[in-house]
């Protein structure tokens, strides 16, 4: 481990110890690695990747997209019932949707078969490329020379560089990360996180993004959310709910779940590590 790693453990022991008035005297980077232990992080309690199978209500979907009740008996409706749906994630890239049907689309519903599973893998790679993120501590992360910290009133702004890849964090005073803003010659996302707090640690619960894409157009809003399960020793999702301003709502239901782990190692309760 690097020196510095052992510098920013005997602070935060120290500060334990001696109170609060010691504490204030820390680093910005220092304030940043003990922040890390205040979030859930399952990857660092031995959690690999984990699957489950997905579940989303069909015809209440296309009811409200056609504006009028689609009947059982509709083709396209059928066909996508009858299809499955499966999700795996590392914690690390953007997952992986994958869509098993019995039969191939009639002819005349081949493109509409088509455009909608490529929305779901969309959806679901945006999804998991975001919570990821926040579940395996890079949206907190362990300071190096891509990244700057600055002091703001009793707060912290992060600054990073990744290639053409620019992100900014603003914490608030209990380092508390309020505001994610990450561009990329691609697109422009500006994320407000919500976490729930637990005895895991903070927990993402929601996720309040005004993205623009690519970078010059206008902004479109989306709001994700979380409900989550217990599944051996980690929280997985049970519901993931989409919320496209003025488009659709939308709930997919996760069940089934396995996990792909180490032995897992219990979390501390982020009580006993501030």
């Amino acid at each position: 481990m690097r020196p510095q790693f052992f510098h920013v453990v005997g602070v935060v022991l120290l500060c334990l110890i001696a109170g609060p008035a010691l504490c204030q005297t820390r680093t910005p980077a220092e304030r940043l690695i003990s922040a890390r232990a205040l979030y859930y992080t399952p990857t660092t309690a031995g959690l690999k990747s984990f699957g489950c199978q997905v579940s989303f209500d069909w015809k209440t979907f296309l009811s409200n997209v056609a504006g009028k009740d689609i009947q059982d008996d509709n083709a396209f409706l059928q066909y996508l019932v009858a299809g499955q749906m499966s999700v795996k994630d590392d914690l690390r890239g953007s997952g992986d949707l994958k869509w098993s049907s019995p039969a191939a689309p009639a002819k005349n519903l081949e493109a509409a078969a088509a455009k909608m599973q490529n929305g779901l893998d969309e959806m679901f790679s945006g999804f998991f490329k975001s919570w990821n993120a926040y579940l395996n501590g890079s949206m907190v992360p362990i300071p190096d020379k891509t990244v700057t910290l600055t002091t703001v009133a009793d707060g912290m702004h992060l600054h990073a560089a990744y290639g053409t890849t620019t992100i900014d964090e603003d914490f608030d005073k209990n380092m508390l990360l309020k505001e994610a803003h990450v561009v990329t010659p691609e697109m422009d996302v500006l994320a407000m996180p919500v976490f729930t707090d637990t005895p895991d640690g903070r927990l993402l619960a929601e996720i309040h993004n005004e993205v623009r894409q690519p970078v010059s157009a206008p902004p479109a809003y989306a709001n994700i959310s979380v409900v989550y399960q217990q599944v051996g020793a980690y929280r997985l999702p049970e519901t993931i709910r989409y919320d496209l301003k003025n488009v659709a709502q939308m709930d997919f239901k996760l069940s089934d779940c396995t996990v792909n782990s180490d032995t897992p190692r219990p979390l501390a309760s982020p009580s006993a590590k501030r």
